[in-house]
């Protein structure tokens, strides 16, 4: 376990918002048809506000924050955001697509400390990452983006989901971190709007897809991004840090436990985030979540070895008890991937 994954556990024990991530701006100039933001989100948060929201987590024993988007270079304010949040003693990640950093951006980003910078790559070369993104020459920008922070002595981490576009090559992706000297992060999760619509579902890869990523011997190795849930923990478990630790913050002010969960807690721009953190009413049914909460009466076969999302659960099923499917059948797929004699019962879950 790592040193962040054992802090955020004992803040959960102690209430403590240990990390939050902030959602500087919905927009994108990109097109990707998986991204489940809604661009058309106005942008309330400004640098006053987002000053007073670091200087509250600082007080509340905050230690990590992540800058999402949409794409966060659209900000022209980043630099100030990001040096207020150094000078706050935080660690900081940034989510980006790099397209529009050049030798100034990286070089800034370097000069602030930031302890990584994760960067969305679909494939190993223009072709399939282009036809993603819906622009053409985004991968060379994106390319250039990582070898002009690797240089300056940024950690970088490709950060890559599964789509049905990319799955048979995502090993691919891996090769080229491998080659970039960078970290990776694939997700099989592609999930539905945070405005409710259903329309990234639909660049998906199929629970067959997925079972053809997991099988492959690049992936077949433990490691963060594949390591196979186990049955430790037992039902009575904790999910995940969701409520415990950590929160998310839209570009709007609306503060959710994480980017997934569809009922907003409170907005920031009207009280103070750690009041919502510790007196919201949809924060006090994110701790009492357990694992048997999501998966109890499913039914399946695997409901011990499976990492369930709550968020997921109400977004896709509008309950808690109710498995997200999304969910399953990247388990199975998984699960199949593993087994010597894959059946086509193991990959498509019960609905």
């Amino acid at each position: 376990m790592s040193v962040m994954q054992n802090l955020v556990e004992l803040a959960a024990t102690q209430g403590v918002p240990a990390h939050a991530t902030i959602e500087l701006t919905a927009k994108c100039h990109l097109a990707c048809a998986h991204c489940y933001v809604s661009h058309d989100r106005q942008t309330k948060l400004s640098l006053a506000c987002i000053v007073s929201l670091l200087a509250d987590l600082k007080a509340a024993g905050g230690l990590f924050v992540t800058f999402t988007g949409g794409e966060i270079a659209l900000r022209p304010d980043l630099y100030e955001i990001v040096a207020e949040a150094r000078r706050g003693r935080f660690a900081v990640r940034l989510f980006t697509t790099g397209t529009l950093w050049g030798t100034s951006e990286w070089q800034r980003v370097a000069d602030l400390g930031v302890e990584s910078v994760q960067v969305s790559v679909y494939a190993d070369g223009p072709k399939i990452h282009d036809q993603v993104t819906g622009r053409r020459g985004s991968f060379s920008k994106t390319l250039a983006t990582i070898h002009g922070l690797v240089d300056r002595g940024v950690t970088v981490v490709i950060g890559c989901p599964i789509l049905s576009t990319n799955a048979r090559h995502i090993h691919k992706v891996a090769a080229l971190a491998d080659r970039l000297g960078v970290g990776l992060r694939i997700d099989p999760l592609i999930t539905g709007s945070d405005c409710g619509g259903p329309a990234p579902n639909a660049a998906a890869a199929s629970p067959e897809l997925l079972a053809v990523v997991y099988g492959h011997p690049r992936f077949r190795r433990a490691g963060p991004e594949t390591e196979l849930p186990t049955e430790s923990r037992g039902a009575a478990a904790r999910p995940c840090s969701v409520g415990d630790a950590s929160v998310f913050v839209r570009s709007s002010g609306d503060v959710i436990p994480c980017s997934q969960w569809p009922t907003v807690a409170g907005n920031v721009l009207l009280q103070p985030l750690t009041e919502i953190f510790h007196r919201s009413p949809v924060f006090r049914a994110c701790r009492a979540l357990t694992k048997d909460t999501l998966c109890s009466g499913a039914g399946c076969v695997h409901a011990q070895t499976c990492r369930p999302c709550a968020g997921m659960n109400l977004q896709e099923r509008g309950s808690l008890a109710l498995p997200s499917l999304t969910v399953c059948r990247a388990t199975f797929a998984r699960r199949a991937s593993h087994s010597r004699r894959p059946r086509p019962a193991q990959i498509s879950p019960r609905t």
